[in-house]
């Protein structure tokens, strides 16, 4: 008799199982109308070279990322995406005499969030712990390799979204033989797309931006 109702209830447990593993459905694709679209690759990310790849691929070599909402990339990609709003004057006003405060006071995996606008901008930032605890996005003092080789464009002004003026004054080590240099843009270009990101004069990069629709992508010196 013990042995019947062990049997029956092992039958009954693999049956659980069974009807459990049916009932489990794959997570929709982001781009189902392109099945091989890289955006449908995207995941969570690990690491701040982890992030710059995947936008790498889905907003510079293909622009499926500037097409999904801030709540998909957001839930894609687990860090924060929120959007890119203008500053106020006030707000400018406080960012001026206490730096920091230009930098969102959220939580992120990874120490990064992105902001987007208009399915056009894209820019990825240290948020305020990441600015504190890692001083810029390159430690290392150089580019991930997969991003290719940058134009340097010296001293130039500001551009959208990235604001050298507005930096943490605080110095981190500079390493050897590195390719950032202090106050200097850099840019990648790809036809109708940019990659734009800008260091201080303490050579630290706190945010990256990628463009899309720039009507002159080429990076000029």
């Amino acid at each position: 008799m013990k042995k019947s109702l062990t049997l029956i209830t092992l039958f009954m447990l693999s049956a659980c199982t069974v009807a459990s593993e049916d009932t489990t459905q794959e997570s929709p694709l982001l781009v189902p109308n392109k099945p091989n679209s890289p955006c449908n690759q995207l995941h969570k990310v690990t690491s701040r070279d982890d992030l710059l790849k995947q936008l790498y691929k889905t907003a510079y070599q293909d622009d499926c990322a500037f097409d999904l909402t801030n709540e998909q990339l957001q839930t894609a990609l687990g860090v924060p995406v929120q959007p890119l709003l203008n500053t106020s004057k006030e707000e400018a006003d406080n960012i001026k005499k206490n730096p920091i405060l230009g930098y969102k006071d959220i939580d992120s995996p990874i120490g990064l969030h992105v902001e987007t606008r208009m399915n056009q901008y894209m820019v990825v930032s240290l948020t305020r712990k990441g600015v504190l605890a890692q001083r810029t996005m390159f430690p290392e003092g150089n580019f991930p390799k997969f991003l290719g080789q940058a134009v340097p464009l010296i001293r130039v002004p500001p551009v959208y979204g990235i604001n050298p003026d507005y930096r943490v004054k605080t110095e981190y080590p500079l390493q050897p033989n590195q390719f950032i240099q202090f106050r200097t843009m850099y840019c990648w270009s790809n036809k109708n797309i940019q990659i734009l990101t800008a260091s201080d004069r303490f050579s630290a990069i706190r945010a990256m931006s990628f463009r899309k629709n720039i009507s002159n992508s080429t990076c000029i010196r």
